[in-house]
């Protein structure tokens, strides 16, 4: 019943700003192009020169310019501006106002990512997780060359030091408090058998930090935690309390997960016609007719 984190992954193809943009807010104190002429004032200051990448990113008092925005961020990265080495990297990740290079989208995020940047280490983590990384020194490892014991005893969730850097950043990136990355360091937790060992308890604890932000997966599989009793004691009554919360974000999923509730009176009074109307609103989105089905056997 859980999300798949790849879920939240094809979710993540807003437009490249949108995080630039809450930084652009402190530039509210000035009118747009008096900013600009400010920002030009400062040529050696990295802060001066991410802010005027974004002027030109976004049309901010200057015409858009993205060639622009690039040689200021270029400029400001230079200076360890770790947003400036953020944007930078989903431009070369993504192939928008630079030509796709997932090296140098590495090598940014890294940059970053070390500077402390949590969105950069959650953009990094999943590089590593979707091996758009560098190859382990050593390769692969073989498991045809190895003994019975060796085989048996393999810790499986740290077989590839890939996994392994893949949770470690995104857990860094959690600790900072970045939804997401609270969100996804869980999914690892869950059992997905990628670069830490199942913890399901674990898993809760950083559901319920995404959760409490509002993160529309972390609160569906949180609420589905409750519902099976996985890594937290079953109960009905917060598993819809959750569920209903994601469904109420639009989440198919999770208006399913609430009609079946509904269906059942799991943690909610029986309501045929509440079930309905949620089924009607999973469906809307595309929901699968077997999922529904199977919901009724």
């Amino acid at each position: 019943m859980e999300c798949d984190y790849g879920m939240a992954r094809n979710e993540m193809a807003a437009e490249h700003y949108d995080e630039a943009i809450e930084i652009l807010e402190r530039l509210g104190a000035y009118e747009d192009a008096e900013a600009v002429a400010i920002f030009q004032e400062l040529p050696d200051d990295g802060n001066a020169q991410f802010d005027l990448g974004l002027c030109y990113a976004s049309g901010y008092g200057v015409e858009q310019d993205l060639g622009q925005a690039v040689e200021w961020f270029e400029k400001a990265a230079g200076q360890d501006c770790a947003d400036a080495q953020y944007i930078l990297g989903k431009y070369y990740y993504d192939g928008s106002a630079l030509e796709q290079d997932y090296a140098k989208a590495f090598e940014m995020f890294t940059q970053a990512a070390e500077l402390g940047n949590a969105q950069a280490q959650c953009e990094l983590a999943w590089m590593y997780l979707e091996r758009r990384c560098p190859e382990p020194e050593g390769g692969e490892p073989e498991l045809s060359d190895m003994s019975a014991a060796e085989f048996n005893s393999l810790a499986w969730y740290a077989l590839d030091e890939r996994d392994v850097k893949a949770f470690e950043w995104f857990e860094k990136a959690a600790e900072q408090g970045y939804a997401e990355a609270q969100y996804l360091t869980g999914t690892l937790y869950s059992g997905a058998g990628r670069g830490v060992k199942g913890d399901s308890a674990k898993a809760v604890e950083w559901y319920k930090k995404a959760a409490d932000q509002g993160y529309v997966y972390a609160q569906f599989n949180l609420g589905s935690c409750y519902y099976n009793g996985d890594g937290v004691e079953q109960d009905y009554g917060k598993a819809f309390e959750m569920l209903m919360k994601a469904a109420e974000q639009g989440l198919a999923n999770a208006q399913l997960a609430v009609a079946r509730c509904y269906l059942r009176g799991e943690g909610v009074k029986q309501n045929d016609a509440k079930a309905n109307e949620w089924i009607d609103k999973a469906v809307e989105q595309g929901m699968d007719i077997d999922d529904i089905i199977a919901m009724y056997q």
